[in-house]
């Protein structure tokens, strides 16, 4: 199999993991609503004008429901995106605008590893939309993340920034535990290196800072020239 059959697979694997893993937030979310309604209706056939303590509770469960309604409409709305996103293979994008969704992709699996994600703002005068391939991007910084959390040990948060340099942007997912672990292992390994080569993405792995760094263009040529022959 050539590599450029490899990154699409893995494109694939990456989509499918990520589609199993919100869906499985939508059935908590409604397996909660479905035991809310059975409250809701074994209550209310109990229930009468005298029962204060009865409506108190009918009120809390229906703004029980009302919470897990928000809940799955937000991890609809964040695979919504996450499916267009596979749409486009060049575009302005974002970055922090980028990072908040992968965020919000990706925290059940980084929740079951003792891992959070905490987002740090950019400067008010730094712009952070780039040209490039959102989808690819995307799963660059998820394979980051999973391969930090893979040598996690304990509960831990990742700070993860990105900044303007001259003409680069530089994402750094700071905080990571277990360096000697980490570093035992080899990262980047082919797939994500073939994937920073079509982004013209650089690693860097910083073990002062325990941070996986990665800095891209402000204008991939590569993507965009790829972009135009399809």
């Amino acid at each position: 199999m050539s590599l450029e059959c490899s990154i699409e697979t893995a494109g694939l694997r990456y989509f499918g993991q990520m589609s199993a893993s919100m869906s499985h937030e939508i059935k908590n979310a409604l397996a909660i609503i479905q035991e809310g309604a059975g409250l809701l209706e074994d209550l209310s056939g109990k229930a009468s004008p005298a029962s204060g303590a009865s409506t108190d509770r009918l009120l809390r469960i229906a703004q029980m429901i009302n919470r897990q309604v928000g809940r799955a409409d937000g991890v609809v709305k964040t695979l919504n995106r996450f499916a267009h996103s596979a749409d486009t293979t060049y575009a302005a994008t974002d970055v922090m605008d980028l990072l908040e969704w992968v965020s919000a992709l990706s925290s059940r699996l980084l929740r079951l590893r003792g891992v959070q994600l905490r987002l740090q703002a950019p400067g008010a005068d730094q712009a952070t939309v780039i040209h490039t391939c959102p989808f690819l991007l995307a799963e660059l910084i998820w394979r980051c993340l999973n391969f930090a959390a893979e040598h996690n040990s304990g509960d831990c948060i990742y700070d993860i920034h990105a900044r303007r340099i001259a003409k680069n942007m530089r994402i750094c997912i700071a905080g990571i535990e277990n360096w000697d672990k980490l570093a035992q292992s080899v990262f980047p390994g082919p797939i994500e290196q073939a994937i920073a080569d079509r982004l013209a993405a650089a690693f860097e792995m910083d073990a002062e800072r325990q941070s996986i760094i990665l800095t891209l263009p402000k204008t991939n040529m590569a993507v965009m020239e790829t972009n135009a022959t399809i």
